[in-house]
């Protein structure tokens, strides 16, 4: 009998058809494998009953690829740690299969292929194998799957950091409730300030009826940057003066409709038509200047249409 070629998984890959059984078939025919094996392949229920002999690492991926549930026949003896890594790729139920045949082949780099599908559930990994979870993994699974941040909560704790709090709320911004519920040890202002951006008001509330101690001067600098409505609620609650009023208009022109009218001075009016031109329709026209109305025209000539008959001919000459 002619001897079987040598065929490795980087000449496999190489082909880019393995999710093509009849070209892969061809392939191996031109390369004169044995008759009996070629059929083998082709017909995928016939590829255990072939002699073991023939039963080599491309046979076992062949049979994997065409259909992921004949992992479970494979003995665990010829299961090696790169068929565990194809079928982790293949199908994240399959981890259980791996667990029970060849727990020592599940490394960490395993773990991060299953918890970056989002169907995977961390749990099988922390009450199966609980030596093997890592702060990577944990941040992976939270990235691909918010659910996995409560389950780390509840059962590894020790994994639990500031930095995993604000990687779950990117991912979720509804888990800022859960951590101010469960673990609010952990909150800080740049998790405070990831909620409140993507639903300032309902994070608002939970900060102000749970976590006010954490609304700071600096706290509040950082949030009128951020969000142009944040200035209105902040001066509800504490004192505001005049340099958190200019920050925020500096960063948030159209700030200047929260700040109370009494408070409010040319200079401040005047830097928020610098930085918006549109913000000219904030300002009462008793408080509006000329330089203020040349500069709403220059940023956009469609304000001409807001500038009282007293400032036009002048904004008419910045137009021209």
């Amino acid at each position: 009998m002619m001897a079987i070629p040598s065929l490795t998984l980087r000449d496999l890959a190489s082909f880019r058809i393995l999710d093509k059984k009849i070209p892969l078939y061809r392939k191996l025919r031109d390369l004169k494998y044995d008759r009996t094996v070629l059929d083998a392949l082709y017909n995928v229920s016939k590829i255990y009953e072939t002699r073991k002999k023939y039963r080599t690492q491309l046979y076992y991926f062949i049979m994997v690829n065409n259909n992921y549930l004949m992992f479970e026949k494979i003995p665990a003896p010829d299961i090696t740690y790169n068929l565990c890594l194809y079928i982790a790729r293949k199908r994240c139920s399959s981890f259980r299969n791996i667990l029970q045949k060849v727990p020592h082949f599940i490394t960490e780099e395993l773990c991060l292929i299953y918890c970056s599908n989002p169907e995977f559930s961390i749990s099988y990994i922390i009450d199966g194998i609980p030596h093997v979870l890592t702060r990577k993994i944990c941040f992976t699974a939270v990235y691909y799957n918010w659910y996995a941040f409560e389950r780390i909560v509840e059962k590894a704790e020790q994994f639990v950091t500031p930095e995993l709090c604000l990687a779950a709320v990117r991912t979720k911004h509804d888990l800022f409730r859960f951590i101010i519920k469960n673990i609010p040890q952990f909150i800080t202002e740049e998790i405070c300030i990831e909620a409140l951006e993507s639903d300032f008001y309902v994070a608002w509330n939970y900060i102000i009826e749970n976590m006010k101690y954490l609304i700071t001067r600096e706290f509040c600098f950082d949030l009128v940057k951020k969000n142009e409505n944040a200035l209105k609620f902040i001066i509800q609650h504490f004192h505001a003066d005049e340099e958190l009023y200019i920050e925020a208009v500096k960063n948030r022109p159209f700030s200047i409709r929260h700040i109370p009218k009494t408070l409010v001075t040319e200079e401040m009016y005047l830097l928020a038509v610098s930085k918006n031109g549109n913000v000219i329709t904030e300002i009462p026209e008793d408080n509006r200047t000329e330089e203020m109305c040349k500069k709403a025209v220059t940023y956009n000539k469609n304000n001409i249409f807001y500038i009282s008959k007293r400032f036009r001919c002048a904004c008419y000459a910045v137009m021209a």
